[in-house]
């Protein structure tokens, strides 16, 4: 073998090699089933396998990305190391179709970049998105309807999408209503909802209307906007002229009744008048923007002022109304014609004034009388040519009557008279109802009474208000109408069973005077206090008589009790010896509330034998009651029975001191003892009773 050429093909190898140790490659793999879900829906690693290889000679880490349609989104594993030769399954991966999606065939492309040789490797990946959910509305788009009319229209809402769905229908504004509000479909199918349309009243111009359709089911949700214009169809005007005429009593006038049809649409107009006035046509066709003119004739059959009235209705909108008028003088033309101002409106108490238009229709020179009706005039007679005219002026200096007033003035010359009459209204501006409560009312010396004055402003006006009662001032504004109460604190110190009053007084600053008493009966003394002591076992004190002897003790119950119509307080004060003890020395009682106390007699052994005088006293500020007990003491009871001899004093009031009442008894004890056993047991209960009562009463 040549030598030669071995050392040259040594040499290219050399050059050309690359070094085994140097080599980097990888191998990506994306599969998947038959890819298809619905918007808002998620597919991941269940669905999509992404498996890289290594071939290369050495470790190597790769980093994944996920190229998606514009507004999906999606994740993958970010970076995976493989050993040389070493395979991978990516883990997890996740695309989303946004809820909005249209339905079709998209890509998503899954890309590998090795860290080693920055080489990228991808696949792509076919994904169809179903039109699973999708709502359509259809409409005409554009409506009409004329002012004050309200119309029905309809929208279709079709399901197109794939699934079932259930749908809530809205609308706006409020004034647009849907039936039904909610729809249930099929895919692929539509139902039709009614829309009722009431637009407001007077409204008109282009209006939106915003159909809504959303899905309770799923995201499918559609919108669409109707133009509604509301035209001015049926407006219409109408006015007569001459404005005013004068004629005589059967001869007739001519007055024009002018119809301008200011709608968008041409009507028809019916015409109506009162049987003296004849109307050219019944009815009359007016274009849209032109106005049309029918002639009436007024023949008046009576004198006076009368109204020439046209009433105008349109019958394609026969709710629309409107009354032209216009005024006509009928006149007796032999003579004369009196036309009064016009009504007027004056507050009670103020006066007012007219003009009476006097005028001769006739053909000579005459002399009339003018009486008013009620007021004054500043002449009495006028003397006036054919066609002349005189203006009077009624005056009426003070007005009483509330309520509308026919006022007239007549003309007259013995053979041909006028008369014309209008009205005058008189207001009550100010006037006011005062009502105090209570209006008659009993209480004690030493109370303090609350009176409620209620005042309302009865007047058609606002009025200021002072009302006065017992050296006070109150003031305050009312509207009409307008009510206000004030609470009056009255302290009753008048005499006792005296009858009284306060007196309220209110007045206004336009006014108003009113007084209203409120009366106050001052109730006796003994009726607001009043006080009873009484002995409780007192009955029994009258059957038997006996001494009450040294060494017992014996103890009476009493009752106090407030007779009185107010609480009191009272002091329990004992006139008597030293061994006469109370069981309570004050009490508070309120009306006819009762108390019991105690009053314990035991005379010591140094007490001398004689008749006592032992008084019990309730007494208070106000009232006064009292009992006296007569109470004989001896050494021993001579039948071994105890009494005391009971007089009572209830209610004395003037706090002088009170005279008995002489009411009698006795305490009754033991019966047919020995002397000896009797002593010993008194002496005994004596000894326990004081112990007793010393314990009770100074606890």
């Amino acid at each position: 073998m040549n030598t030669k050429w071995i050392f040259l093909a040594l040499v290219l190898f050399a050059l050309t090699a690359r070094p085994v140790d140097a080599y980097y490659g990888a191998n990506l793999q994306v599969s998947s089933a038959l890819i298809q879900f619905c918007p808002c829906d998620m597919v991941s690693s269940d669905e999509i396998s992404v498996r890289i290889s290594n071939y290369g000679s050495h470790t190597d880490t790769y980093s994944f990305s996920l190229g998606l349609p514009k507004g999906w989104s999606g994740f993958i594993k970010p970076k995976v190391t493989l050993a040389s030769g070493e395979s991978a399954i990516i883990d997890p991966v996740w695309v989303t179709a946004p809820c909005g999606s249209e339905a079709g065939e998209f890509k998503v492309t899954v890309a590998a970049k090795s860290a080693s040789s920055g080489k990228e490797y991808s696949e792509d990946l076919d994904i169809t998105v179903l039109s699973c959910y999708d709502v359509g509305i259809e409409s005409e788009g554009y409506l009409r309807t004329c002012k004050n009319e309200g119309l029905a229209a309809e929208v279709t809402i079709a399901n197109m999408g794939k699934m079932d769905d259930k749908y809530m229908i809205s609308a706006s504004p409020e004034w647009v209503m849907v039936s039904p509000a909610y729809v249930s479909m099929d895919a692929w199918d539509s139902e039709t909802v009614s829309l009722t349309i009431l637009p407001p009243s007077g409204r008109i111009g282009v209006e939106n209307i915003t159909i809504r359709a959303e899905s309770e089911l799923s995201y499918a949700e559609a919108e669409e906007v109707i133009k509604l214009t509301i035209q001015p169809c049926y407006v219409f005007e109408a006015s007569v002229s001459p404005p005013s005429d004068t004629v005589c009593i059967g001869s007739s006038s001519t007055y024009v009744l002018n119809i301008d049809n200011v709608g968008t649409e041409s009507d028809t107009y019916s015409i109506v008048t009162p049987n003296w006035i004849t109307a050219e046509f019944d009815s009359i066709r007016i274009d849209s923007q032109s106005r049309g003119s029918v002639r009436l004739t007024a023949e008046p059959t009576t004198r006076g002022r009368l109204d020439v009235v046209a009433s105008v209705s349109s019958k394609k909108h026969p709710s629309s109304v409107v009354d032209a008028a216009s005024t006509i003088n009928a006149v007796d033309c032999r003579s004369v014609a009196v036309s009064l101002s016009g009504s007027k409106e004056v507050c009670k108490g103020d006066g007012a004034s007219f003009v009476a238009r006097v005028e001769n229709t006739g053909t000579v020179v005459t002399s009339y009388q003018l009486s008013p009706s009620v007021g004054e005039l500043d002449r009495t007679k006028v003397v006036l040519g054919p066609g002349d005219v005189q203006n009077v002026i009624l005056k009426i200096d003070q007005t009483t009557k509330v309520g509308p007033q026919a006022v007239s003035v007549l003309a007259y010359d013995g053979n041909v008279s006028d008369e014309d009459s209008t009205t005058l209204n008189v207001q009550n501006c100010y006037d006011a109802v005062l009502e105090v409560v209570p209006e008659e009312t009993g209480a004690c010396k030493g109370d303090t009474l609350t009176i409620d004055a209620h005042i309302k402003n009865a007047g058609d006006l606002e009025d200021e208000y002072t009302l006065k009662y017992g050296g006070k001032v109150s003031e305050f504004g009312l509207d009409s109408g307008e009510s206000r109460s004030v609470q009056a604190k009255v302290p009753v110190d008048y005499l006792w069973g005296s009858d009284n009053e306060v007196l309220f007084v209110l007045k206004s600053a336009n006014g108003v005077h009113i007084e209203q008493p409120a009366s106050i009966e001052v109730l006796k003394k003994l009726d607001c206090y009043s006080v009873g002591l009484s002995i409780v076992n007192g009955d029994e004190l009258k059957e038997k008589e006996a001494s009450l002897a040294i060494g017992y003790g014996v103890a009476l119950e009493l009752a106090i009790e407030n007779n009185g119509l107010r609480a009191d307080s009272y002091d329990i004060i004992v006139d008597g010896p030293d061994w006469a003890y109370i069981s309570e020395d004050s009490f508070f009682l309120t009306p006819l509330q009762r108390e019991e106390l105690y009053l314990y007699l035991s005379p010591p052994y140094e007490a001398e034998e004689r008749e006592y005088a032992i008084t019990v006293i309730a007494n208070s500020d106000l009232a006064l009651s009292g009992v006296e007990i007569k109470a004989t003491v001896q050494r021993e009871p001579s039948t071994g029975q105890v009494s005391v001899n009971i007089t009572s004093a209830e209610n004395v009031t003037d706090f002088s001191w009170f005279q008995p009442s002489g009411l009698t008894g006795q305490f009754l004890g033991a019966e047919g003892l020995s002397i000896e056993a009797l002593s010993v047991a008194a002496m005994v209960i004596a000894a326990a009773a004081i112990l007793v009562l010393r314990f009770v009463v100074f606890k």
